[in-house]
């Protein structure tokens, strides 16, 4: 049998749909009436042929508290190729929420899979959702009131798939534009959501995301999920279709390149455990089904001449006497009451079977002499064996089943840490090659003063360390002077538990130098701005860190809203406060793998004590969007 690959997947969540389950039969049964298939014969928990070459399978499963799902499995092969065609539904009662998940799998590798109209038909008619926003099989028009609803989308932590955003002016017809639009991203139906910015709305989405996450007028912008606006080396990955492509390129062209984005996204975004632990109860009902098929081969019989007649399906039950005919075995010994003295002519290939089975006898039951009584037990020993081999090789199969779950979430972890260490490593390099461009300015300054030749030696300092982890990083607080620890030493322990390449570390101490820093520039009369003009135009001889992960603030609603400023009201010394906390808004991002984001937040009194205070290192705080 040929080695299936999942080609296409699509995971939609729907809200409020007590019939959600009626809806996935008349939609499967309308898609099996387009292909010409029969399903008639779907019968739950059995194997039926819906076409020539094409079997399919429907599952069914309820829960005492309403909750119900249901699977289709059809497994195709007529010539082009097999394809295997899976579609999960499951409504959950308590909640009124449920999902739709569909994978399409083939062993026709440099094929290219387009959306299943299966899929398009499922967006249309019913309220799919991914994450908060919606799904919908045409681009939306956004205008300014709708803008920030918009970005609590672009942000939306549960999101899986592309968002796509198209900026716009008024030079041309916002309509026609939609249209444009919508024709590129046909084949993104069912996996991405697509929106069209009128011109109003697009100066306010510039604003309210700022520079690095903009969509630009004629261009259609592609958002991942995980979009943290306070990080602007983050836009990197949102990528634009520019105004030159889309003019000159080919529909077509266009559609397939973001149609194959938005597929490979969706393969690679791991399900989240809830509809995994649904998925197995399907996939080992299925596996057994298969199993069950497969081992209940046909088994034949012999007639009087001791040749194969008849084909019978292998009983599944233990056999007993009442439903076992005997042949009784010839013996040159003694007649005795086991077996009697009136044995019939038997035939050459009989007298082999008989004797075979004689040493059967003897083999597993010990018996010299034996009968229709011990045939029989030597089938139920048979019987058994058979069930626990069965019983062992299914189990294995679903283990098997597991791993391989394991395995493929194991790999999608790994695949977001190697984009992220991609990110990174362009952020680095356009760093390092800025200081290049420094460093040989530099060079040609000293050459112009008749000083080519001199090397600078920089003096020996500790806080020049690399930091292995954060233990390090909380003993060496003491070679800051300007700098202040008064937060928890677990939480930022805690990094390390993550951070096992020690990369967090060596970019907190960064900041923190440049904390030290800034504070020692200050108090010298060097500069008289806070920390956010510092990193930007830091003095020469000066510590500094990037910019771009800094925020001198938080949001309103943050800052505004109790539970979000609560954890963030961190302590100082009585002599910063009264009260001995105060409100840490500034922060700095010290980076990302996944969905943990660690923070410092600090709080700057260097015009009064003439100190920086760090209250807190460790995860990201709650806010709107987590």
């Amino acid at each position: 049998m040929s080695t299936l690959e999942l080609a296409y997947r699509s995971f939609l969540r729907v809200d409020r749909q007590p019939d959600l389950l009626k809806h996935i039969d008349e939609q499967m049964h309308s898609w099996l009436r387009r292909k010409k298939w029969d399903g008639k014969g779907l019968v739950p928990g059995e194997i039926a042929t819906v076409a020539d070459g094409v079997t399919g399978v429907v599952i069914r499963e309820s829960h005492p508290d309403g909750s119900q799902g249901v699977r289709f499995v059809f497994d195709q092969d007529q010539g082009k190729g097999r394809w295997l065609t899976q579609v999960t539904a499951y409504r959950q009662q308590r909640h009124d929420t449920g999902w739709i998940w569909v994978d399409l799998s083939t062993d026709q590798r440099q094929r290219q899979v387009r959306t299943p109209a299966l899929v398009k038909n499922l967006v249309g008619v019913l309220d799919a959702r991914d994450g908060i926003g919606p799904l919908t099989d045409e681009p939306v028009i956004v205008r300014q009131g709708g803008v920030e609803e918009l970005l609590e989308r672009v942000q939306d932590p549960q999101r899986r798939g592309l968002l796509f955003i198209a900026g716009s002016t008024p030079d041309l017809s916002l309509e026609e534009w939609r249209t444009h639009v919508g024709k590129i991203l046909a084949q993104t139906a069912g996996l991405a959501a697509g929106y069209v910015l009128d011109p109003l709305a697009t100066k306010r989405f510039a604003e309210l995301a700022g520079d690095d996450y903009r969509a630009v007028p004629w261009t259609i912008r592609t958002y991942h999920p995980g979009v943290d606006l306070d990080d602007p080396d983050d836009g990197r990955r949102h990528r634009f279709l520019g105004t030159d492509t889309i003019i000159e390129g080919s529909t077509d062209s266009l559609a397939n390149l973001l149609g194959h984005r938005a597929k490979m996204l969706s393969l690679e975004v791991p399900i989240d455990e809830a509809a995994m632990r649904v998925h197995r109860r399907f996939r080992d009902t299925y596996d057994d089904i298969v199993f069950d098929t497969l081992v209940a081969a046909p088994t034949r019989e012999l007639d009087d001449t001791g040749k194969p007649d008849t084909i019978k399906k292998a009983a599944p039950s233990v056999l007993s006497p009442a439903e076992t005919d005997t042949i009784t075995p010839p013996t040159p010994t003694p007649v005795d009451e086991t077996v009697p003295d009136h044995t019939p002519t038997v035939s050459a290939a009989q007298a082999d079977i008989l004797s075979a089975l004689g040493e059967v006898m003897q083999q597993v039951l010990g018996r010299e002499t034996w009968g229709r009584e011990e045939v029989i037990e030597l089938g139920n020993h048979a019987d058994a064996h058979l069930r626990l081999d069965t019983s062992a090789a299914r189990q294995r199969l679903h283990e098997v089943a597991d791993q391989r779950d394991k395995r493929d979430a194991e790999l999608a972890d790994l695949r977001t840490q190697l984009e992220e260490a991609l990110l990174e490593a362009a952020v680095a390099e356009e760093s390092r090659a800025l200081v290049e461009q420094e460093a040989r300015h530099l060079r040609g300054e000293l050459a112009k003063a008749g000083n080519p030749d001199t090397v600078w030696q920089p003096p020996e300092d500790p806080r020049d360390r690399i930091p292995t982890g954060f233990s390090d990083i909380l003993r060496w607080f003491k070679h800051l002077p300007h700098v202040e620890f008064t937060g928890d030493d677990s939480a930022t322990e805690d990094i390390d538990r993550v951070d096992d390449t020690g990369k967090f570390a060596i970019t907190c101490w960064e900041q923190l130098c440049a904390l030290d820093d800034y504070a020692r520039a200050k108090l010298e009369g060097k500069i008289s701005c806070g920390v956010k003009g510092y990193l930007e135009e830091t003095p020469g001889g000066y510590r500094t860190t990037g910019p771009k992960k800094h925020a001198s603030n938080e949001s309103n609603t943050t800052r505004t809203t109790p539970k979000f400023a609560k954890p963030r009201t961190l302590p100082v010394p009585v002599e910063v406060d009264p009260a001995e906390e105060v409100l840490m808004a500034a922060h700095f991002r010290i980076g990302k793998r996944g969905m943990y984001s660690p923070r410092m937040h600090y709080y700057d009194d260097v015009d009064g004590t003439g100190k920086v205070y760090v209250g807190y290192i460790g995860k990201h705080f709650d806010n709107t969007m987590t």
